[in-house]
This record gives C-alpha cells, structure tokens and sequence, in this order.
C-alpha cells in the first residue's frame, strides 16, 4: 500500500497542475473575449448613432427644403422652420434623443468673400486708426488669398526692441549719467512692440 501512495498523490499533483493551467487560460481567453464583445459593441453601437444622425438630418433637410419652395427660401425662423423636427413629426427611435438647432449666420462677414473696403470699414468700427486699419486689412487679405498683391508694406511701422536679458538689479545702477541717459526704462518685458497704436 506504500508504493501506490507515491502514484496516487504524483498523478494527483498532475491534475491540479493540469488544472491551474486550464483555469489561467480559461481566464485570459474570457477577457480577451470581453475585449473584443466590448470593441464589436462599441462599434455597432456607434453604426447605430451614426445611422441615427443620419435621419436626423434628413428629416431636418427635407423639412428645410419644403419651407424653402413653398416660401421662395428661408427668411425667418418665425415662419415655422425653427424647429424642423417638431414640424415633420419625426421622433428618434426609443432610447434616443435628437436636437437641432438652426442658427442665422446672415448677419456675419464672411471672410473668404470679403475685400479691402469691407474690412478696412470693420477694423475702423473697431476703433483703429485709420492707417492700421489699411495695413490690417493688407496683411489679412494677403494671408487669406494667394493671388492678392498688398497694397501696403507689411513690415511694422515701430521696431520691435529686445529688453536687456536676466534680471534688472534693485539698487542704484553702477553705470555712468551718459549711459542712464541712453538706458530705455520702458522694458518690462523681453520684447516689446512701440505701434502706433499705443
């Protein structure tokens, strides 16, 4: 009965090996699997929105685009076009919710369509001066279109001055009155631009 014992208890610790080996792999493949479930639902979940959207916006469109021939276009929210969804009757399905909303951009200067006059006449309502207010303009419109040609040089018309680097000593400064003279007290930064807007 002794030899058998040794057998039993070495098949014994095989099977419990054998086990703990089984039960680590059953746990990474279950969060593997979790993982990817995750991933695949996320994804029909955003399939699902998206396709959501989607009818949002046709039913806002559709509901735009019969406002539109039956008035000769869209003039004021106050016709009944403000909320496009309410009109139609369209409802997300359960679970979900769909807002739109419709702001009147009319008012606003479109920069891409706007020339000289228009916003040389903006920055002055701005209170700049007029000569700024030329010079903006060039510069803006010479960033904005490649086949303009300023008008105006776009250098600064005041210098840009370094400050004198490190710190500025507390006490009284041990140079010479000519060199006081020819000091700028006016740094209080490393770099400093005099405009003439100042």
């Amino acid at each position: 009965m002794t030899r058998s014992s040794p057998r039993r208890g070495s098949v014994l610790v095989i099977v419990l090996v054998t086990l703990l080996f089984t039960s680590f792999a059953l746990v990474l493949f279950i969060e593997q699997a979790s993982t990817d479930l995750l991933v695949e639902s996320r994804d029909a979940t955003a399939a699902r929105l998206r396709r959501d959207a989607y009818s949002t916006l046709e039913a806002t469109l559709a509901t735009l685009e019969d406002f539109r021939r039956a008035g000769g276009g869209l003039h004021s929210p106050a016709e009944g076009w403000g909320d496009p969804l309410g009109f139609s009757g369209w409802r997300p399905r359960e679970g979900c919710t769909a807002e739109v909303t419709l702001e009147d951009e009319s008012g606003k200067l479109s920069l891409p369509h706007a020339d000289a006059a228009t916003l040389v006449t903006l920055f002055k309502a701005w209170d700049l001066k007029p000569s700024d207010a030329d010079r903006l303009a060039d510069a803006l419109l010479g960033w904005m279109r490649r086949d303009y040609v300023p008008t105006t040089a776009l250098v600064p018309s005041s210098p840009i001055v370094p400050a004198p680097a490190g710190p500025q000593p507390s006490g009284p400064s041990p140079r010479t009155q000519p060199e006081k003279a020819s000091c700028n007290p006016q740094h209080s930064s490393r770099f400093r631009l005099f405009s003439s807007m100042d």
